[in-house]
């Protein structure tokens, strides 16, 4: 009896310090007092990439918390806390303790090797690593070799400190592909910056061996759990493509032959094939009026991995955005004198919406387009609609002062942010831009930009057919 109740004795000891099947994880972060936290895995879009969350709650007064959950298998985690987030590596049934003392870092545990490592190269945390050389002026040259210099560091702190350790396969696999994924988007998103942002550059003004950096680019195994590879690879294939069709070939023709380098480029790797095109599919359903190329993507995806659960994901998303399309949106909101204007008093003009915000630079560098194009449909039964989200009443009418802007202005709270983000998809990002005809009726969730050479066509096309109908 004595020696059955030492045992029970011991095991209850031994389950205080640890939870069978379970990995841990405490934390003592001293710059994080009494601070939400929430440690999550996996964040796709299946999950509108939110994450799964493993554990959530707040630390103390210290920045001290503890934590228990399970996993299945090695892979990434992140901790996000206070306005931060940490990218952790973490294996199945492993305990890791991550404390803060005087503005240094440490780890103790299982996988302390691993983020000891992640943390040294800031791979832990990507966004506190400058991506640019410089972002005032465009330097090909500077650019590349600061990058080339910033991957060469970190494979050398990786040669000297775990290459020789016992660190898994799957771990060198995300290694791989956050170091080479990191560097060659960068790399590849740095002349954009200058395009499309600044507008202080032309694609024919990058110089041609620019891209030659992609000759290095090497695919990695199906299971990587590195996201930033995925998105590097996603780049890659786009500039595959683009090489093959050339800058100024329709979406159309680009996305038939991305789809097409992806069943030759991954063909044996069916996770990432699978990943890569339903990310594409689903640019399209959010993106463009491409319907009946969606519509093909999404049957070949099935037919290809019935089981797949981006399948079902993707026709949801497919019948949202068809239920919507030709529906008639009601929605009343004040411009900046305070009065309310309802969707409806704008029936009888093709209504061209520009959703933004004073805190996207894309929005407001696009703004000089707008202007010239609300200049070219001047005098003809065209709304140029702005709706503001996002910002204060404040911010939204001294923008509006500050840069004379002309158009319609709404201005669209929180309470409203529901509605347009389930009939015109707000969620996925600024800008995005949308066209009413003169019925009231939605044409477009995914409308051309204002600098787009479609946008001018595409409006004359909608005031042409309005004026036949109402010519009979």
């Amino acid at each position: 009896m004595i020696k059955i109740l030492a045992i029970t004795q011991f095991l209850l000891l031994l389950s205080s310090v640890m939870i069978w099947g379970k990995s841990t994880f405490s934390a003592q972060l001293a710059s994080f007092p009494s601070a939400e936290y929430r440690l999550v895995y996996q964040q796709n879009m299946l999950n509108a990439y939110r994450g799964e969350v493993l554990a959530q709650g707040k630390s103390d007064i210290h920045g001290t918390f503890s934590v228990s959950f399970s996993i299945t298998s090695p892979q990434p985690l992140l901790l996000f806390i206070g306005n931060q987030f940490f990218k952790i590596w973490f294996t199945p049934e492993a305990s890791l303790h991550f404390k803060e003392a005087e503005g240094r870092f440490e780890f103790n545990g299982t996988n302390a090797l691993e983020n000891k490592f992640l943390f040294d190269t800031r791979l832990m945390q990507p966004y506190t690593v400058n991506p640019v050389a410089t972002s005032t002026h465009f330097e090909p040259d500077s650019q590349i070799t600061y990058l080339s210099q910033l991957e060469k560091e970190r494979w050398d702190q990786y040669r000297n400190t775990i290459a020789h350790q016992n660190v898994s396969p799957i771990f060198q696999s995300f290694v791989t592909g956050e170091i080479n994924g990191f560097t060659f988007l960068q790399k590849n998103q740095y002349p954009q910056r200058f395009i499309y942002m600044t507008k202080t550059l032309r694609i024919e003004d990058i110089p041609e061996n620019y891209y030659d950096f992609w000759q290095g680019f090497q695919l990695l195994d199906d299971a990587t759990p590195s996201d930033i590879y995925h998105q590097s690879l996603q780049a890659f294939i786009e500039f595959k493509a683009k090489s093959k069709v050339g800058h100024s070939a329709d979406m159309n023709e680009l996305y038939q032959t991305e789809f097409a380098l992806m069943d030759s480029l991954l063909k044996g790797r069916p996770l990432t094939l699978q990943r890569q095109k339903a990310e594409a599919i689903r640019f399209l359903i959010q993106y463009t009026d491409l319907n009946e190329l969606s519509q093909k993507a999404i049957h070949t995806l099935y037919n290809d991995f019935p089981s797949s659960s981006y399948v079902v994901f993707l026709e949801k998303e497919w019948r949202k955005k068809t239920k919507t399309m030709l529906s008639s949106p009601s929605f009343q909101l004040r411009d900046s004198q305070g009065n309310l204007v309802a969707s409806k008093d704008l029936k009888g003009k093709v209504v061209y919406i520009d959703f933004w915000g004073s805190w996207c630079q894309p929005c407001i560098a696009l703004i000089p387009s707008s202007e010239k194009l609300q200049q070219k449909f001047k005098n003809q039964p065209v709304v140029f609609l702005f709706i503001n989200f996002h910002d204060s009443k404040e911010k939204w009418l001294k923008t509006l002062q500050q840069r004379q802007l002309t158009g319609l202005h709404l201005k669209a709270e929180k309470e409203n942010e529901a509605y347009f983000q389930e009939v015109f998809g707000i969620g996925e990002g600024f800008p995005r831009y949308a066209l009413l005809d003169r019925e009231g009726k939605l044409q477009s969730t995914a409308a051309p930009r204002p600098d787009s050479p479609e946008i001018v066509p595409l409006l004359e096309q909608f005031i042409k057919a309005e004026q036949k109908l109402s010519d009979k």
